[in-house]
């Protein structure tokens, strides 16, 4: 696994918020369950990919093949109605 870095300055909210002991104890507790739910999201999204991998290239298959089909649609589409009025052709 990769290691996150921050793009911008995080600023820390209980120094640009008047909080009280209560609320910053109350904002480093959500803080910590919103950190320790994403772990949770990550793991359970792993572990789906291990187990399910199989389903998982076959939906990656379909979608490419869907999107490749959809994106032919429409260049044929396209192609059939010819130039826009309004519009020049180089």
């Amino acid at each position: 696994m990769g290691v996150l870095v921050p793009l911008f300055k995080t600023r820390e909210p209980d120094v640009d918020l008047q909080l009280n002991n209560e609320e910053k104890l109350r904002l480093k507790l959500i803080q910590n369950s919103i950190e320790a739910l994403k772990r949770e999201e990550k793991i359970v999204e792993e572990e789906i990919s291990e187990k399910c991998r199989e389903e998982i290239d076959r939906l990656n298959a379909i979608d490419r093949k869907l999107r490749q089909l959809e994106s032919e649609l429409e260049d044929l589409c396209r192609a059939r109605r010819g130039p826009r009025p309004g519009m020049r052709s180089n």
